[in-house]
């Protein structure tokens, strides 16, 4: 099974967008990879959710702390890493990443991006996970042969229901 550390951003971008990062979440509710997170992490979520920003009650938080330990595993990283200096909180998540023999990072940082790579764990945006690892199998982003028998590209909506996209010549 394919191990994966979503940065601190992708949770939140997941938990507070609808888009291409929940559709993530709903594949690890179907064990289509396994995800881990660290304590510093989880609590880096419940900061910037029950920040200003986005205001989260503290009920509201505990849901959240709920959800992600159920859907995820929590590690605790033994080894530090200095590999950020442009953003060394960046380093909690290779730390993680390492400790949970994550294969990949999935991340919207633009300093984790830039690595790619990091001792043979790559980092990766949302849009890419998506298309590498879910267009394989059942999935809301790959191509398929629907109830119909017709072929090509397709999506899941949120009724669950898959439904083919049009694709129109300009």
């Amino acid at each position: 099974m394919i191990h994966v550390v979503f940065d601190s951003n992708v949770w939140i971008s997941a938990i507070s967008h609808p888009g291409t990062v929940r559709h993530l979440l709903a594949a690890v509710r179907e064990k289509r990879f396994e995800v881990s997170i660290s304590a510093h992490l989880l609590g880096e979520i419940t900061r910037v959710l029950g920040g200003r920003k986005f205001g989260f009650s503290s009920d509201q938080l505990v849901l959240v702390d709920q959800e992600i330990r159920h859907l995820a595993r929590v590690v605790h990283p033994c080894v530090t890493v200095r590999a950020v200096p442009d953003d060394p909180d960046d380093d909690r998540v290779l730390e993680c990443a390492i400790e949970s023999g994550a294969h990949y990072i999935v991340s919207g940082d633009r300093h984790l991006l830039k690595m790619g790579l990091y001792r043979g764990i790559r980092i990766v945006d949302p849009a890419v996970f998506a298309m590498e690892i879910l267009k394989s199998g059942d999935d809301s982003y790959g191509t398929k042969t629907d109830e119909t028998g017709h072929g090509g590209p397709s999506r899941v909506n949120e009724a669950g229901k898959r439904y083919r996209i049009k694709k129109y010549r300009t």
